[in-house]
């Protein structure tokens, strides 16, 4: 049976545990693009004044911190938040310094006990496997150098006069005990150095719902074309689904309601960096009639539906954004384009077979 006919389609005309091995070196990621703000004056010289080694405090969830400025306010070392039982906190280390630091990484312990009550007198405890801590790299942005991407990278170098933050995330459990807890946050260097940072966490009684239970509408527009272009692996292979997967359950665990797929060559043009191609094959046989390919279009719903995306299906678009459709003449092996109005016929007298539209 055929995905489709299972969903609703809506058509839309638009000990401690180091994070990273000890045995494999990860240098400062080569990808990471040069500032291209010169280091003025007044920043050098503010460098001048940073002592040696590795430097850190507790930044601001809502900051981005620039690669070349030394933070200022000093060093924040403990931390205190609240959250839901079954909600996700998260928070920012930034890290600088004055000189060239090799193989900076992250240590947590096994577990994290109660404030106050360790666990052989009877205290609660969240395991390590709720905390995640990742760096955060650098990438260009309206002609500047921005903190934006979460980088997988388990350890690195981090180079003079430069700065690094760490994304902190801590889902804390569902089932876990109402209670205050302590989270220690170490970053090592490979010289010994380590800076500890601790969380204080009051765990509330309130439980929030799994995300798949969230009222709020969220859709956030995929582009699995912008996936297999990244990561240099042949669109809709084994490679590419494998790498979609990680991205699609992100969605859904921050409650996406929406799968986005593509009907049409270049919806909106080429308005994005990877423009999106057709999921849907529209091919014009030897004998003047149409008919549609929707196998690309199948396997994507049917791999999507199987991580946990059972909702809406958007379908973009109805209308393109050109007012052309790209088809593949059968007759030449040629691929074409058609702007004449009569495409909207072909394409309405075909949708009893696929999906249901609105009358209106």
């Amino acid at each position: 049976m055929k995905v489709v006919s299972r969903l609703l389609l809506t058509i839309t005309v638009f000990s401690t545990l180091t994070i990273g091995s000890e045995a494999q070196r990860t240098a400062n990621p080569l990808y990471e693009p040069p500032d291209p703000e010169p280091l003025d004056a007044a920043r050098a010289a503010a460098w001048d004044t940073v002592g040696p080694g590795l430097h850190g405090t507790i930044g601001s969830v809502d900051h981005r911190y620039p690669r070349n400025l030394v933070p200022r306010g000093g060093s924040r070392m403990i931390g205190w938040t609240s959250g839901w039982r079954g909600e996700r906190i998260n928070a920012q280390l930034v890290l600088w310094t004055a000189e060239d630091v090799g193989q900076v990484r992250i240590e947590v312990p096994d577990r994290f006990e109660e404030i106050g009550r360790p666990p052989d007198k009877g205290g609660s405890t969240l395991p390590r496997s709720c905390l995640r801590a990742e760096f955060v790299r650098y990438t260009l942005g309206d002609g500047g150098l921005y903190a934006d991407i979460i980088d997988h990278a388990t350890r690195l170098d981090i180079p003079a006069r430069s700065v690094r933050p760490v994304w902190i995330r801590i889902d804390i459990p569902a089932d876990a005990e109402p209670a205050f807890y302590q989270i220690p946050v170490f970053v090592r260097d490979e010289g010994g150095e380590v800076i500890p940072f601790t969380f204080k966490v009051e765990v509330l009684d309130q439980v929030l719902p799994e995300p798949s239970e969230w009222e709020f509408h969220l859709d956030l527009w995929q582009n699995p074309y912008a996936v297999a272009r990244y990561h240099h692996v042949e669109l809709w292979s084994p490679e590419h689904f494998a790498l979609l997967e990680p991205h699609l359950n992100m969605l859904l665990e921050a409650g996406q309601k929406v799968l986005t797929t593509t009907i049409l060559h270049q919806p909106w043009g080429t308005q994005t960096y990877d423009p999106y191609d057709s999921m849907v094959g529209w091919i014009r046989r030897a004998d003047g009639a149409w008919r549609w390919d929707f196998s690309i279009f199948d396997r994507y719903v049917e791999f999507a539906t199987g991580i946990g995306f059972d909702g809406a299906i958007n379908c973009y678009s109805v209308v393109p954004w050109t007012n052309r459709i790209d088809y593949l003449d059968e007759a030449s092996g040629e691929r074409r384009r058609d702007g004449s109005t009569g495409w909207c016929w072909r394409w309405m007298n075909a949708r009893p077979t696929r999906c249901s539209l609105p009358s209106n």
